[in-house]
């Protein structure tokens, strides 16, 4: 990735391979606020572990490429106090920002992983389950699973207010 940062007009920059950006502090509060959903890496030169999770980064955003979830990266050597303002404790780290909150991410920092993640975080949050396959596959894929049952689809005495 190239350096690049935000200006505090938030002139357009530069889109590096899928869609990264790399924002300092100042824009990396903006961003948050812009994108609903955001996934921003937190990484440093200094840090032999970064080099390798950059690649597999790039990667991730490329298979990717033109999703819902921008990928931005935050250079940590140059903005120290953010990693103690956003409670960083080790490096690489992964974070998904939902409307302004950081969520961890917790899985390997492999390219395939990480699009797993970022397509599980776009995928609707109530989905019509179809057939006993699909209802067990989601059963077993999460730690927690809530089924519903309503009498059609349009019912609206089956809200819940």
């Amino acid at each position: 990735l190239l350096p690049c940062v935000f200006s505090e007009e938030e002139e357009k920059l530069p889109v590096f391979s899928g869609g990264h950006f790399n924002l300092t502090g100042k824009a990396f509060k903006k961003a948050i606020k812009k994108h609903p959903l955001l996934l921003v890496g937190f990484a440093a030169a200094s840090c032999k572990h970064c080099t390798n999770f950059e690649s597999e980064y790039v990667k991730a955003s490329n298979l990717l490429k033109g999703g819902k979830v921008p990928f931005a990266r935050v250079d940590l050597d140059k903005d120290k106090h953010l990693a103690l303002d956003l409670d960083i404790t080790s490096l690489p780290c992964l974070k998904i920002y939902r409307n302004g909150k950081p969520f961890p991410y917790t899985g390997q920092h492999s390219g395939e992983d990480i699009e797993k993640f970022i397509e599980k975080q776009t995928m609707p949050a109530i989905r019509p389950v179809k057939s006993q396959e699909r209802l067990i596959g989601w059963k077993t894929a999460a730690d927690v699973t809530v089924i519903g049952f309503f009498a059609s689809k349009d019912n609206e005495e089956d809200e819940y207010e």
